[in-house]
């Protein structure tokens, strides 16, 4: 089992520098191709620990919850559910 799945949006400044920390980097292109692409390796399911970083002016934040939610007002999928609920393991 792998350790870390880390994923980000092409708009991440820092790809690079992740790819050089973490041996497993997906990154958020074209939506609805890149979700189909997580989506199957998700279904796998071989690491540990799943991680999304994102570039924010504003602050630095833990998330409890995963929404269906793009864009504030889009759905990410019809199929799936409002809320997910996150397991997030305290350091």
């Amino acid at each position: 089992m792998k350790t870390i799945l880390v994923y980000t949006f092409r708009t991440y400044p820092y790809i690079s520098e992740l790819k050089t920390l973490f041996p497993d980097v997906f990154v958020f292109d074209k939506l609805k191709e890149s979700f189909k692409e997580i989506t199957e390796i998700l279904i796998d399911w071989d690491y540990n620990y799943i991680l999304w970083i994102a570039d924010n002016n504003w602050e630095s934040k833990m998330e409890s919850v995963c929404v269906n939610i793009f864009n504030k007002n889009k759905k990410v999928s019809k199929d799936w559910k409002e809320v997910y609920n996150l397991y997030i393991k305290e350091i």
